[in-house]
């Protein structure tokens, strides 16, 4: 059950984006463009290097964590406390967007299992619903750590 290249690309550019969207929202920063794409093409690339040559997708995602704590740490200048709590926070959602999306190809496809994880390609088809459900969250974050507060402040105005 490798990790093929396309894979990372395919899966590892949205989920990356979103991981690094989470902790900016969990933290109640909004993302400056310069900023973000740093933090998103540096993360990405540590996601890629862990993936391809780790086995397993436990160690690969520690890694990924703590990138994300030191990143947000040193390029970002949030405490690292703040840090770790939207990196963790993110995991959590990530977590349960994958376990979501396992139990939906459990439930529909018990026959297809096997096959479906198996394969590089057909793994990517069918976990795109744990992207979609990992972005749900995040943008709910945002929601109502932002919108929510504006629309209040606009009322109360």
């Amino acid at each position: 059950m490798g990790t093929s290249i396309l894979e990372v690309i395919v899966k590892g550019a949205p989920e990356s984006i979103l991981a690094v969207l989470c902790v900016y929202f969990f933290c109640k920063i909004k993302p400056e463009k310069v900023q973000l794409a740093i933090m998103w093409t540096i993360l990405m690339l540590i996601t890629f290097i862990s993936k391809i040559t780790l086995e397993g997708y436990g160690m690969s995602l520690l890694i990924t964590v703590a990138a994300m704590v030191v990143l947000f740490y040193l390029v970002v200048k949030i405490p690292m406390a703040r840090a770790i709590n939207g990196s963790l926070l993110c995991v959590l959602f990530l977590i349960v967007s994958e376990a979501t999306n396992f139990l939906f190809i459990q439930v529909f496809f018990p026959d297809k299992l096997e096959l479906i994880l198996s394969d590089s390609t057909t793994r990517i088809i069918y976990t795109i619903p744990s992207t979609v459900l990992l972005a749900l969250q995040v943008f709910g974050v945002y929601y109502f750590n932002f919108l929510r507060k504006n629309k209040k402040d606009v009322q109360n105005s």
